[in-house]
Protein backbone atom coordinates (compact mmCIF):
# COMPACT_ATOMS: atom_id res chain seq x y z
CA UNK A 1 0.00 0.00 0.00
CA UNK A 2 3.22 2.17 0.67
CA UNK A 3 3.71 2.16 -3.41
CA UNK A 4 0.18 3.38 -3.91
CA UNK A 5 0.18 6.11 -1.45
CA UNK A 6 3.53 7.06 -2.57
CA UNK A 7 2.43 7.22 -6.57
CA UNK A 8 0.67 10.32 -8.02
CA UNK A 9 -0.94 9.30 -11.34
CA UNK A 10 -4.00 7.72 -9.74
CA UNK A 11 -5.62 8.68 -7.16
CA UNK A 12 -4.64 6.72 -4.28
CA UNK A 13 -8.13 5.54 -2.60
CA UNK A 14 -9.58 4.70 -6.28
CA UNK A 15 -6.27 2.14 -6.98
CA UNK A 16 -6.52 0.81 -3.64
CA UNK A 17 -10.23 0.08 -4.45
CA UNK A 18 -8.80 -1.58 -7.71
CA UNK A 19 -6.38 -3.22 -5.95
CA UNK A 20 -8.76 -5.08 -3.54
CA UNK A 21 -11.38 -5.90 -5.91
CA UNK A 22 -8.88 -7.60 -8.13
CA UNK A 23 -7.44 -9.26 -4.89
CA UNK A 24 -10.60 -10.66 -4.04
CA UNK A 25 -11.67 -11.87 -8.03
CA UNK A 26 -8.16 -13.32 -7.84
CA UNK A 27 -9.09 -15.45 -4.79
CA UNK A 28 -12.69 -16.37 -6.05
CA UNK A 29 -10.76 -17.83 -9.31
CA UNK A 30 -8.17 -19.60 -7.81
CA UNK A 31 -5.57 -16.94 -10.01
CA UNK A 32 -2.25 -17.07 -7.42
CA UNK A 33 -0.04 -16.16 -10.45
CA UNK A 34 -0.71 -11.95 -11.11
CA UNK A 35 2.47 -10.75 -11.69
CA UNK A 36 3.69 -7.93 -14.47
CA UNK A 37 5.25 -10.58 -16.30
CA UNK A 38 1.33 -12.53 -16.88
CA UNK A 39 -0.52 -10.51 -18.99
CA UNK A 40 -1.59 -10.56 -22.65
CA UNK A 41 -3.93 -8.29 -24.98
CA UNK A 42 -6.13 -9.95 -26.98
CA UNK A 43 -6.35 -7.88 -30.51
CA UNK A 44 -9.16 -8.81 -33.46
CA UNK A 45 -7.32 -8.20 -36.99
CA UNK A 46 -10.70 -8.47 -38.61
CA UNK A 47 -12.18 -5.06 -37.54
Amino acid sequence: MKAIDEQSLVEPQKLKDFFWDMFIADAFLGNFDRHNGNWGILIDEQN
